[in-house]
């Protein structure tokens, strides 16, 4: 077994305080930013193992070394995807039945519905972190030309919305729990909070 890189990912600080007191980790909002390395497995593939305390001591590191590093590599190595919804669901609905499906009426299905994206690294595992990378958030934001309204659907992904589009928070709470409660496995629920970024400020919040 060969350690190539590490990288970071976000999880639930709540969710997780016991797991916490045994790993090194940095505090986002309600998150926690904790770190693997990816290693290389002949008879399994590609895996990642989480980093533990004791490993900073075997290694001697630092935790802001630890951080520094995750941040340079991550993006890297687990490079982001942004998708306007519809797009995504077209996508699914198709590789389900690829030869009774038609891509173009589907997103023509959803044109008059409003602008959501969806936020992840392109393998779409464990890409809720990309909200990390450095001005993906804010080039978007300038992109549409509006604040943010960011989605946690899992730990896999987020969703983004453009808050031009007028949506009241506390609807869009609303359905974050609903659907944490009834679709989201209890391990893959990332957060019940609301995010918000504020173009003007620059940074994140919990709303």
């Amino acid at each position: 077994m060969t350690v190539h890189e590490v990288i970071n990912k976000i999880v639930n600080t709540e969710k997780n305080k016991e797991l916490l007191e045994d790993i090194p980790h940095k505090e986002f909002l309600d998150l926690s930013i904790v770190f693997q390395c990816i290693v290389s497995q002949e008879e399994l593939g590609t895996a990642s193992i989480l980093i533990h305390n004791v490993h900073l001591r075997l290694w001697d590191v630092t935790l802001e070394e630890l951080h520094r590093t995750a941040e340079k590599n991550t993006p890297r190595l687990m490079q982001y995807e942004i998708k306007p919804m519809a797009e995504v669901l077209c996508d699914i609905m198709q590789s389900e039945n690829p030869d009774q499906y038609d891509h173009d009426e589907c997103m023509a299905d959803f044109a008059d519905s409003v602008p959501m994206y969806v936020l992840s690294n392109k393998n779409r595992v464990e890409g809720a972190g990309c909200m990390l990378y450095p001005n993906v958030i804010s080039d978007f934001a300038d992109k549409v030309g509006s604040d943010l309204y960011i989605i946690p659907s899992s730990i896999h992904e987020l969703l983004l919305l453009p808050t031009e589009n007028d949506e009241g928070s506390a609807e869009i709470k609303s359905m974050i729990r609903e659907i944490n409660d009834t679709q989201v496995s209890e391990e893959e629920i990332l957060s019940y909070s609301l995010y918000y970024y504020n173009r003007e400020a620059g940074e994140i919040v919990i709303l």
